[in-house]
């Protein structure tokens, strides 16, 4: 009796980490916070907690974020330090373009979800946007404005990328079917071009795009790496750095990418003085609502031209979350009526506009495994009979493994106000679906400060932080 063993790579065996918990709340998620803990750090003697070398960097992105919100603003720069780290390098390693790195994992048919993370681009600018809120909240102005030139040093990368990459994908994957049809064509009833034809990419498509309603949510943002939280947080850092000659210009590129009449009004006040704070607003408030789009397999069936099986493989299909309805209010006793903050930044455009960006590598990656399993049912079942059709089926399923990670702590949305007040204490009032959440929170504001302030919405908890800052 033939017995096949197969063990496929990637993270140790952990304990579900109940994600949904986290995202309901921190007061009713110590307990998957102390499980992702336990996956990220090796198991030690001392006090001092230390990194798994083998950590997956998806692991770390989510930590590194819910510490954020939790106000552990050092420890979650130490942990999203490490995933920067790791993408640098990988960027440094491969100095090839991202069309070549998908090719190189097609290549496999057992590769899909057993790898590190790889980031997405609007990912890896947010790693670096969370970073520079968090030194701004620990009051070290220096240090956002390292990251906030890493950003940019990013977006730049991005722009440069060669326009020929899907050119170059198209080929240097016929050229791959091309190779694998000579494995099977001696023995083939149909031909190279019906071969060509059933593992075109655009089969899998058509059954993978977005929707009409997403592609309109899609199109509401010009990239998937540009977006107005960075540019203002940018602007921001530069003044409390005394940077005023630099603070203007990403203020202009936020008003070409959102409506928010805050961004607008700072910009316009700016544009009338040699000083950006001048008469400007003394305080800013960003708020995170909502969760980021997280990704679900999607399993399509495929007829095997040779065997007449029944293949089957699978693609990540990115799924929007529902919103609630959340009212958020700033009110003061000697600056009248209330305000809200208005949308600054929609992750889900992003995110949804990435998908869109990298659907035909995502498809090429999926037809290709398909493809090659296609010709190894073939041998296996030539070869080894009843043994081969077994160990089909077993090579069937792995190929069904699709990547469904993604970073689901980073925020659906992010609003921003800005105003400038006397004296005084500002009440800031959150309801989630009508239900208030938390305690109206007084924030001291003193007129010849700049208050920066930063707060996360939950279903049942709010998270408020700020930090003051000198006028330069």
């Amino acid at each position: 009796m033939l017995v096949f063993v197969f063990i496929l790579g990637g993270c140790a065996s952990l304990k579900p980490i109940d994600m949904q918990a986290i995202k309901s709340g921190f007061n009713r998620s110590k307990k998957s916070l102390s499980t992702l803990e336990r996956a990220v750090f090796s198991e030690n003697k001392g006090s001092r907690k230390t990194i798994d070398s083998d950590v997956d960097p998806i692991l770390l992105l989510e930590l590194g974020i819910a510490y954020s919100y939790q106000g552990k603003f050092s420890e979650s720069n130490k942990i999203l330090e490490e995933v920067y780290r790791y993408y640098q390098t990988e960027e440094d390693r491969a100095k090839i373009s991202v069309s070549k790195i998908f090719l190189e994992i097609a290549e496999s048919s057992l590769t899909e979800g057993l790898g590190d993370y790889q980031l997405d681009e609007y990912e890896k600018v947010f790693l670096h946007s969370i970073k520079a809120i968090n030194f701004l909240m620990l009051g070290d102005p220096r240090g956002a404005r390292v990251e906030i030139e890493r950003a940019y040093i990013l977006q730049k990368n991005v722009l440069e990328k060669s326009e020929s990459e899907l050119v170059e994908l198209k080929q240097k994957y016929e050229n791959k079917l091309h190779s694998l049809f000579d494995r099977v064509e001696s023995k083939s009833q149909i031909s190279e071009s019906t071969f060509m034809e059933m593992f075109s990419t655009d089969r899998l498509l058509d059954r993978v795009n977005l929707s009409q309603s997403e592609k309109q949510i899609a199109q509401t943002v010009r990239s998937s790496y540009e977006n107005a939280f960075t540019e203002v947080l940018s602007s921001l850092t530069f003044q409390l750095n005394g940077e005023s000659g630099n603070a203007l210009p990403p203020l202009r590129r936020a008003v070409k990418i959102t409506d928010n009449p805050f961004v607008k009004r700072v910009k316009e006040t700016a544009e009338k003085t040699t000083n950006f704070f001048a008469g400007n607003d003394n305080f800013y408030l960003f708020v995170f609502k909502e969760f980021a789009p997280e990704k679900r397999s999607r399993s399509l069936t495929f007829s095997n031209p040779f065997t007449g099986a029944i293949n089957h493989v699978s693609i990540a299909r990115l799924v929007p979350q529902n919103p609630k309805r959340i009212d958020i209010s700033l009110s003061s006793t000697n600056s009248g009526p209330s305000i809200s903050p208005s949308s600054l930044t929609n992750i889900n455009a992003l995110a949804l506009k990435q998908y869109e960006e990298e659907l035909p590598y995502l498809a090429a990656k999926a037809m290709m495994r398909l493809a090659a399993q296609v010709v190894k049912d073939y041998h296996l079942r030539k070869e080894l009979g009843q043994g081969g059709a077994i160990l089909s089926s077993i090579l069937n399923l792995a190929i069904q493994r699709a990547d469904i990670r993604t970073w689901t702590l980073l925020p659906g949305k992010i609003l921003f106000l800005s105003k400038r007040y006397d004296t005084e204490k500002m009440r800031l009032s959150i309801k989630v679906e009508g239900k208030k959440i938390s305690k109206e929170t007084a924030i001291p504001i003193e007129e010849n400060k700049i208050t920066v302030a930063f707060a996360r919405v939950f279903d049942n908890d709010v998270k408020l932080y700020y930090h003051k800052f000198p006028r330069q």
